[in-house]
């Protein structure tokens, strides 16, 4: 109404009312009350828009073979600058990825795929001799089922388990013994050892117990502190609430007598 007011006020002619305020103060104080209404309109009109992009996010990158859907938490959102960056002022070229198979979920790797296709489809990223950035992830083979995997990877090699069940036995008695501790039985070490696949979480239990031994009391059974020691490791919440005299398994400790 302000911009007809001002442009062409003859819409709005009302032959009594003109009459009435035909004075010249009167023309010039409304003229002026309805450009500052517009001046007014514009501003707020202006800073909706400015809000609007500037509350907007990078929803797709287009590349030369296709597009990448972004997602509010994506982390190309977040951090894309700085690993842009990163891999333009250095010489690295491989990225070695592991443990990311604790999350279940391939949803992760599949924006990792997409990371290491914009990173090598990137044009200020230059690289001597043309050579790729390659992404290497360290999972279990159960991660992806049936030809998920070859359509996944782009190759594949088998590392073979250096622990399982049938030899954990001897590679906890040797950690053990490394450490001067050899007065556990073989058969205890054989029935707590069974139930350990992993090197390095091996490797933590014989140092804790190492730890736990030289602290506590020497009268303590070894075979039973080692025992403790690997529950510690498996379910340690369960072995905090133990520590502080709560739930189920402090409970049944404390009934053993009337077992």
């Amino acid at each position: 109404m302000a911009f007809i007011i001002v442009f062409d006020p003859r819409v709005f002619c009302i032959e009594w009312i003109c009459n009435l305020l035909s004075g010249k103060w009167l023309n010039i104080i409304g003229d002026s009350i309805a450009i500052m209404y517009m001046i007014c309109a514009l501003f707020f009109l202006i800073s909706y828009f400015i809000q609007v992009l500037g509350n907007s996010k990078l929803n797709v990158l287009n590349l030369k073979n296709g597009e990448i859907k972004l997602s509010e938490a994506s982390i190309f959102n977040e951090h894309l600058d700085e690993i842009l960056y990163f891999f333009q002022v250095s010489d690295y070229n491989v990225v070695i990825i592991e443990d990311l198979d604790r999350f279940e979920t391939s949803d992760i790797f599949l924006k990792l795929r997409e990371l290491n296709l914009l990173l090598n489809e990137s044009k200020v990223i230059e690289r001597k001799g043309e050579r790729p950035i390659v992404f290497i992830y360290a999972i279990k083979d159960d991660m992806f089922l049936d030809s998920e995997r070859s359509k996944f990877f782009d190759y594949i090699t088998t590392v073979i388990p250096t622990i399982n069940p049938s030899n954990s036995k001897d590679k906890l008695k040797g950690e053990l013994e490394a450490k001067g501790y050899k007065d556990i039985a073989d058969v205890d070490l054989k029935e707590m050892g069974f139930f350990i696949n992993d090197m390095r979480l091996l490797k933590n239990i014989a140092n804790e117990y190492q730890q736990y031994r030289e602290r506590l009391s020497k009268d303590l059974l070894p075979q039973n502190l080692l025992a403790m020691i690997i529950f510690k490791n498996y379910y340690p919440r369960t072995f905090a609430e133990l520590h502080r005299c709560e739930r189920k398994v402090y409970e049944c400790l404390q009934l053993k007598r009337s077992f």
